[in-house]
């Protein structure tokens, strides 16, 4: 456990063996990201259009919130994305989510910020209130 986060990480060795007869001693293993309540990150999330991912995050994230979220975030965002790619994005179905939380040092420059369907970023944040 990291001491300053409260964030775990878990990791799984496994090795193939039958009774009495060792197969293989090469080691594989697995890593978790684990919140403090004990629920395991499963999003890896890509925006094919701009290339931004939202990945497995840092365990060295402290809770510093630097920043606060601007009212008009969800426009500002809307009106960056629709002219750097060309496109005239829906966002009724989506939330836009900050890839590193405002909460844990995170900014509001658009290279921080994905959008998300709306089911899908209330999954995502329910993890982080347990970070």
């Amino acid at each position: 456990m990291d001491t300053a986060t409260g964030h775990y990480k878990l990791y799984c060795y496994v090795s193939p063996v039958e009774p009495g007869i060792v197969v293989n001693t090469t080691q594989n293993y697995a890593y978790w990201c684990i919140n403090r309540t004990g629920h395991i990150w499963v999003w890896n999330h890509k925006d094919y259009l701009s290339g931004k991912t939202m990945n497995e995050p840092y365990t060295s994230y402290e809770k510093k919130a630097l920043y606060t979220r601007p009212s008009n975030l969800n426009t500002t965002y809307k009106k960056w994305y629709d002219g750097v790619y060309n496109t005239n994005w829906n966002l009724s179905g989506y939330d836009v989510h900050h890839i590193r939380p405002l909460a844990y040092g995170g900014d509001n420059t658009m290279g921080n910020l994905i959008h998300l369907e709306k089911t899908f970023h209330y999954s995502v944040t329910a993890w982080w209130k347990g970070y």
